[in-house]
C-alpha cells in the first residue's frame, strides 16, 4: 500500500505535544523548512511549517500557497489558504473543508504525520537527548517501506522517507526557526491579506483573481485540505 506524507498542505491539542524539560525550544512556536524530493522527477520543492499555538501553517514557496489552519474554541477547524504572490486569501469556516477526523487532520498539519501511522511504525533506535533526541521508525507493508526520523521534544519529523516498489519519496527537515519573532511575522503577514469568505466566491467569481483560481482548480467546492508542491488538491491520504 502507497503511503504519502502530504500537507497542503499537509494543531494545538494539548494531547499532541508532550512538555520536555530538557528542551528549551517551545514546540508550539517555530518554524520548520522541508526540502522534499521525489525519484520520479528531478525537481526539488521546499515546504515551511509554522506552528503559533493554536494556528499551524503549510507553506508551499513553489506554488506561493500556505493553507492555515486553526483550532476553534469549540475543536472544529478552520482554514485560510493564502495566494502569497497576490496576497489574497479565501477563508472557510469549520464544516466548509472535507476531513475524516479533526484530530487526524490537526495531526497531519501540525506534526505531518498522524499518531495512527506512526503507532504502526517500529522504533528501531534511540539517540541524542533534549531537543537534539531522535527516535528511528520503521515499517513494511506490501511494496511500501517507510522509515521516519522523529523528534519527540518537537513533535517534529526530522527525516521521512517512502520507498515504494523502487519509487522514493523523500523529506527532509533543513532548518529550525526557532525565533518567535520570525514566527509572528509570518502569520502577521498573511494576516493582512485581502480575504474572501468562501460563501461569498459565487457572487465574486467576476473578479479576476477569484476566477482565475477556479480556472486553476485551486478553489473549489469543499477542498480536502491535502495539496501536493504544486498547489493541487490530491484528495486524503492514507492514515494508519
Amino acid at each position: 500500500m502507497k503511503y504519502r506524507l502530504l500537507v497542503s498542505l499537509l494543531l494545538a491539542s494539548p494531547l499532541l505535544v508532550q512538555a520536555n524539560d530538557s528542551c528549551s525550544i517551545d514546540p508550539e512556536v517555530l518554524g520548520a523548512s522541508y526540502q522534499m524530493t521525489d525519484s520520479d522527477s528531478d525537481k526539488k520543492a521546499t515546504m515551511m511549517l509554522w506552528r503559533q499555538h493554536q494556528r499551524v501553517s503549510n507553506q508551499f514557496t513553489q506554488s506561493g500557497i500556505t493553507d492555515m489552519w486553526e483550532h476553534t474554541h469549540n475543536g472544529q477547524l478552520r482554514m485560510v489558504r493564502f495566494f502569497d504572490k497576490e496576497q489574497h486569501a479565501i477563508e472557510y469556516q469549520p464544516g466548509e473543508v472535507k476531513y475524516a477526523n479533526a484530530d487526524s487532520q490537526w495531526q497531519q498539519v501540525h506534526e505531518l504525520i498522524t499518531d495512527n501511522l506512526k503507532s504502526n511504525m517500529t522504533l528501531v533506535s534511540s539517540s541524542g537527548e533534549g531537543c537534539d533526541k531522535v527516535e528511528t521508525y520503521q515499517l513494511t507493508e506490501g511494496d511500501s517501506q517507510l522509515q521516519l526520523e522523529w523528534l519527540p521534544a518537537l513533535s517534529l519529523v526530522k527525516s521521512w522517507k517512502n520507498d515504494t516498489d523502487g519509487h522514493v519519496q523523500t523529506w527532509q527537515l533543513t532548518q529550525l526557526i526557532k525565533d518567535e519573532n520570525a514566527v509572528n511575522a509570518s502569520f502577521k503577514m498573511r494576516d493582512d491579506y485581502q480575504t474572501t469568505d468562501y460563501a461569498d466566491i459565487g457572487d465574486s467569481e467576476s473578479d479576476p483573481f477569484i476566477a482565475k483560481m477556479i480556472n486553476q482548480g485551486y478553489i473549489d467546492h469543499g477542498p480536502s485540505g491535502f495539496y501536493n508542491s504544486e498547489g493541487e488538491d490530491i484528495g486524503h491520504p492514507h492514515h494508519h
